[in-house]
């Protein structure tokens, strides 16, 4: 007898102990939502349509970049200045042809969550900052659909699973609050190895399937750690955190009205400058220019006149400080200078302070087209 192309394509599979034809009707019915086609994002993809995940959804609101060429495996340099979720869709539905898959070309908000949160059975967690990750978990938390978290930092990762099992954990659990920028660095700023990017997207995709078909264990209340120089790996038990529901909304009405800037440090949004407008004010006599990265940081600018402060020694320089003229913060990719803001506006009532959002990195990149 003939066997079927569906057959041939997940023969491998079909035989495993415990999968077999079950496990793919199962997987064939599924929805997943991945939230980030980056680094993790794009491992997981791949896996999770090769598998014959039925359904598959993408939010991503980003454009390919040469920056992120390096461990976000599905892009080409064909693809710069393209949206993520197009080219994405593109290349895993000719890499599965069975598999249906939706773009949200938006970053995910407390405003749409719900929306597309609520057409999925499983959820991966492929960001890379705390506003989304947060908006994530309570939207999950309370529609109960269960996530799978990734993290990468350098060359360690993490994975976990939340909102699933019996008295299941949530991100806030982990993180009742949220992280300052100085104390979790993100990869603009710290670097990634993309090896480990590869192995935790791939793991968040395994975990996914796990929930899915029901084989075997997954990390429900375990968070998993992954040393990719060492290659240790150990896992930790989670439990329930008795300051996590304080913060944690309750009903959707709260979720909608819940100050997610506020909670992750991102309330001074207002004081951002533009590279644009950065441009335009360097070199005006009434702007100070405060560099607030550490003395060693690459790149130089010795075009920008501006006073190199670190982070950890600016309040101790605050008489450096020009209080008569308007004082921008910059560091290298936007992220420090939040802290800084509030350094310089809270502690010291400064009220002429603004920062350079995306840092150095996006003026240089603005000047760069610019020519």
């Amino acid at each position: 007898m003939q066997t079927t192309p569906s057959y041939e394509r997940y023969q491998r599979q079909l035989i495993l102990p415990n999968f077999g034809e079950a496990a793919q009707q199962k997987l064939a019915a599924a929805c997943v939502l991945v939230i980030g086609a980056g680094g993790l994002g794009c491992p997981a993809l791949q896996y999770l349509s090769a598998i014959g995940v039925g359904h598959i959804g993408i939010v991503d609101e980003d454009v390919v970049s040469i920056s992120n060429l390096h461990r976000q495996v599905l892009y080409t340099t064909d693809d710069l200045g393209k949206l993520k979720t197009e080219v994405a869709q593109d290349r895993i539905q000719k890499m599965n042809t069975n598999c249906i898959v939706l773009t949200h070309s938006v970053a995910i908000t407390q405003f749409n969550a719900f929306d597309i949160i609520s057409n999925y059975d499983v959820v991966l967690d492929c960001t890379d900052n705390f506003n989304a990750r947060y908006i994530i978990n309570d939207a999950c938390t309370l529609l109960k659909k269960p996530i799978v978290f990734g993290a990468v930092f350098q060359y360690e990762g993490q994975v976990a699973v939340f909102n699933h099992g019996i008295d299941a954990v949530h991100y806030r659990d982990l993180f009742p609050v949220s992280p300052t920028a100085a104390e979790a660095p993100n990869c603009i700023e710290s670097g990634v190895f993309n090896i480990v990017t590869g192995i935790i997207g791939t793991l968040q995709a395994g975990e996914a399937i796990k929930i899915i078909t029901g084989i075997g264990e997954p990390l429900s209340n375990r968070l998993m750690s992954y040393n990719s120089l060492s290659l240790n790996v150990y896992t930790v038990k989670l439990s329930k955190n008795p300051d996590a529901k304080k913060n944690t909304p309750a009903t959707k009405e709260e979720f909608l009205q819940y100050d997610y800037n506020q909670f992750c440090g991102l309330h001074h949004l207002k004081d951002e400058i533009s590279a644009e407008e950065f441009d335009a004010l360097r070199n005006r006599t009434d702007v100070q220019l405060i560099d607030i990265r550490n003395k060693d940081e690459q790149p130089h600018v010795d075009e920008l006149n501006a006073i190199r402060i670190p982070l950890s020694e600016l309040k101790f320089h605050i008489d450096l400080l020009k209080k008569e003229k308007q004082i921008i913060l910059f560091c290298h990719s936007g992220i420090r200078t939040l802290d800084a803001l509030d350094i310089l506006q809270d502690e010291c009532q400064l009220n002429n302070v603004s920062h350079l959002k995306g840092g150095i990195i996006k003026w240089l990149d603005y000047k760069s087209n610019k020519k």
